[in-house]
């Protein structure tokens, strides 16, 4: 019989420094987050990032937790159980990093189903990037093959006409007249993250691994579905330097009201479930940036989240696995 693993980057067990530092340990010690040698790598996460950083990081976890734990955790488990309806086969959550491990996601569909023979393996990233839908995916599969279970795994889906549906019905209750401009902003990546990414395809697969071509692609296709084709931007936010993917939200958000644009429309399609990056990074001090750079309407779409839509999209996708 099969079972479903929705697998998304994760989160700390709590808001608490030494929760948030073990769970920075384990992302940052990626050699798909940081490519450096592992000695370098130790010396840079666990010598310098990591003693000063839990803390800042762990102020900023407080601000986005709910009583329910970390949104990214809840809206998962939301989801898995929506997903798990439709499908009316078991359906459970794991995380690159942290606690919910893609071990105990096996065990508990073990548990749930018994003759375990297949896995679907979902990685929740739309588009293909290193250090987010590869370093899942990689991981995943090490660990169901030493285990000897078959899978797969669903591509990156950022042209998907379900996918880019479940955005388009985002707007569906907003009176887009009332706005300029839809600003889509996708999590930034180092730009060698982008050559080795695409260095290890043919030229024909170039596209599947193309992270810049991808978040592109899925704003043109929803900026045509909600008629605003002339009237939306890419930008990349987190960036660290000049060697990431830009341009940068912070730099195009301070700009657009000296343009003519005042009321604004944002959204970050990166992410399936809203986090830290969207809830704080976004709606937050992205709001704040724009309305003192003199904007005057600033709106975040929140993520797809838990939406019924979403989660039938989802499992359709699943399905045709």
């Amino acid at each position: 019989m099969k079972g479903v693993i929705l697998i998304n980057t994760g989160s700390p067990d709590s808001f608490s420094p030494n929760d948030v530092g073990h769970y920075l340990s384990q992302f940052l010690m990626d050699e798909r987050i940081i490519d450096l040698p592992i000695i370098q790598r130790t010396l840079l996460v666990k010598g310098i990032i990591i003693p000063f950083r839990k803390y800042k990081s762990s102020k900023a976890y407080q601000t986005i937790w709910t009583n329910e734990g970390s949104p990214l955790i809840v809206y998962s488990h939301k989801l898995a159980c929506k997903v798990e309806q439709h499908l009316n086969m078991p359906c459970e959550v794991a995380m690159r990093y942290g606690s919910l491990t893609v071990e105990a996601a096996i065990d508990r569909l073990t548990t749930k189903q018994g003759n375990l023979s297949e896995i679907l393996l979902v990685p929740l990233f739309p588009h293909y990037a290193m250090s987010s839908y590869e370093s899942a995916m990689v991981h995943a599969q090490k660990i169901l093959e030493a285990k000897q279970l078959k899978y797969r795994t669903l591509p990156p889906f950022f042209k998907e006409d379900r996918y880019i549906n479940a955005l388009t019905n985002l707007f569906e209750r907003i009176d887009l007249s009332q706005y300029d401009w839809v600003q889509f902003s996708y999590h930034s990546i180092p730009l060698r993250h982008l050559r080795k990414s695409i260095g290890k395809v043919t030229n024909e697969r170039r596209l599947d691994v193309d992270y810049e071509f991808q978040t592109k692609e899925t704003a043109r296709l929803v900026a045509e579905k909600i008629g605003m084709a002339t009237q939306y931007g890419v930008s990349y936010q987190s960036a660290i330097g000049k060697s990431w993917l830009g341009p940068s939200t912070d730099d195009i958000l301070k700009k657009l009201p000296s343009e003519g644009i005042k009321k604004l429309l944002i959204i970050s399609p990166a992410f399936v479930a809203d986090n830290l990056e969207t809830i704080k990074d976004i709606d937050v001090e992205a709001r704040d940036i724009f309305m003192k750079s003199g904007g005057e309407t600033f709106k975040y779409t929140p993520c797809l989240n838990d939406r019924d839509d979403w989660a039938a999209a989802l499992a359709e996708m699943c399905r045709e696995l």
